[in-house]
């Protein structure tokens, strides 16, 4: 009888010990995950007060293969000139994270007027671990070109796209918000055409 007491003692006092230690688990594995947070955000904006952010950038970007330029009546995507490959090295122009695509075009250099452009989209691309976003520019005649966020100059591009393209969305009201879910592949329209009504087009006749 006594034994029996024990284990009636016992076990209630064992499951509520392993609930507790459940309970502080849970509340301290909280604290560590926004102490870690928070330092992670305040190195960030160390890195970025000290220039240390803009200079990797700036040296990322240096590094890619391939490059969007702009001018006043469009922009034009370019493979730059490659150092000569190293045997067995990886080829760089063949990274799918960087590579551009295209429909309707037969190589590098392509060249895109605004004025042609019909409708971008922006997406997400799988790239099995990690993802990327893309830009697709779509024009006439089935045409298009893809250029994803690590193409030099990809900033520097849809940070100018709404002084050409009126009603674009602009890149910071879009790029790296909420609304992009981790590999959440839908794509987005940030600019669409509106055609030109048919008497008013006459008109310009």
């Amino acid at each position: 009888m006594g034994d029996t007491w024990h284990w009636i003692v016992a076990v209630p006092a064992v499951l509520l010990l392993l609930w507790a230690f459940g309970k502080f688990e849970t509340k301290f594995s909280r604290w560590q995950a926004k102490r870690w947070m928070a330092k992670l955000l305040a190195e960030i904006e160390r890195q970025r007060a000290s220039g240390e952010l803009q200079k990797e950038a700036a040296a990322r970007e240096a590094r890619q293969p391939y490059e969007v330029r702009l001018n006043d009546l469009g922009f034009e995507v370019i493979l730059r000139p490659q150092p000569k490959k190293r045997f067995f090295a990886k080829d760089p122009t063949d990274d799918f994270v960087v590579k551009p695509r295209w429909q309707g075009f037969d190589s590098l250099p392509i060249k895109i007027a605004w004025a042609d452009v019909q409708q971008v989209m922006v997406y997400k691309l799988d790239c099995f671990t990690f993802d990327i976003i893309a830009v697709s520019f779509l024009l006439a005649d089935e045409k298009s070109v893809e250029i994803k966020e690590d193409t030099a100059g990809f900033t520097k591009l849809l940070e100018s796209a709404p002084k050409f393209l009126p009603g674009c969305r602009s890149f910071s009201d879009w790029y790296m918000q909420p609304e992009w879910q981790a590999f959440d592949q839908t794509p987005r329209p940030i600019f669409t055409r509106v055609p030109m009504p048919t008497d008013a087009a006459d008109s310009h006749l």
